[in-house]
């Protein structure tokens, strides 16, 4: 379990380290109140790489590092800070403007070596651990897919095998039907015409007219 030492370290640590990943490289320029000679804008490209740096590294890594780690990250993200710092505070009224704003311009541009130095462990940790991670997401994305495929698959399955079912039970009902109308008919007696002599003698047609045949009129 963490010391509250080692917790306010890591809370100290992540708080210089945000400050230089989201530092804006092109509020060094200072083209407005500076003029063209003493503005910092030859600063931007080596300010740039250097955040750059520090964006390699996922945040998540701070809670694996020990302190020894996250003391060093600490004291190089500070320093690397100190050196925009200087420049956002610097006055064109302070004694030899020139040749301090040079000097701190070769500030930033030789800082790179040392932070990428200091760094470099860090950012292959971060690298390495985000692989990884990226590599599970890919897995999880490519069960979750499968599952999904075989979902359909059995679904279809099912739909396919109730529809027959389906078909099946109109089928017989329609066949039950016409079954008991065909009982019913066999079951009703024949009413039609017989032949019969009238009283002159000659065979004329009758009509014929059980009484069972009644209730069916």
């Amino acid at each position: 379990m963490p010391t509250q030492q080692e917790i306010t370290l890591r809370q100290e640590t992540q708080k210089s380290f945000d400050r230089m990943q989201q530092f804006k490289p092109e509020t060094l320029s200072r083209e407005t109140d500076l003029g063209n000679e003493l503005n910092f804008k030859d600063v931007l490209p080596a300010a740039a790489r250097l955040i750059a740096l520090y964006q390699q590294i996922s945040p998540t890594v701070l809670d694996d590092l020990p302190p020894q780690q996250l003391t060093a990250m600490q004291n190089q993200a500070n320093a690397d800070f100190n050196r925009f710092d200087q420049i956002l505070k610097f006055s064109a009224k302070q004694n030899n403007p020139h040749g301090t704003r040079n000097a701190f311009i070769q500030q930033v541009e030789s800082a790179y070596q040392e932070a990428f130095n200091q760094l470099h462990p860090i950012i292959s940790y971060s690298t390495s651990k985000s692989a990884d991670f990226k590599r599970l997401e890919r897995e999880a994305r490519a069960t979750l897919q499968a599952i999904e495929d075989k979902t359909k698959e059995l679904w279809g399955k099912f739909l396919r095998m109730f529809a027959k079912q389906l078909l099946n039970m109109e089928f017989r009902s329609r066949r039950s039907i016409l079954k008991r109308q065909r009982n019913t008919m066999r079951r009703r007696p024949m009413c039609g015409r017989v032949r019969s002599l009238n009283l002159h003698g000659f065979w004329v047609s009758m009509p014929y007219l059980p009484s069972s045949c009644i209730k069916f009129l």
